[in-house]
């Protein structure tokens, strides 16, 4: 199940002008969810 966030705003924002962008965090806190997500849409 997703969760949706809202730092997915400005991620996708950042992507607009960067070719890449790091995501980091502890463990287990939906990075990995969440870049799918991103770039299943």
């Amino acid at each position: 199940m997703y969760i949706p966030r809202k730092i997915e705003e400005s991620i996708l924002k950042a992507l607009e002008n960067n070719p890449v962008v790091a995501l980091i965090g502890p463990r287990q806190c939906g990075k990995s969810t969440l870049v799918k997500h991103i770039l299943g849409n």
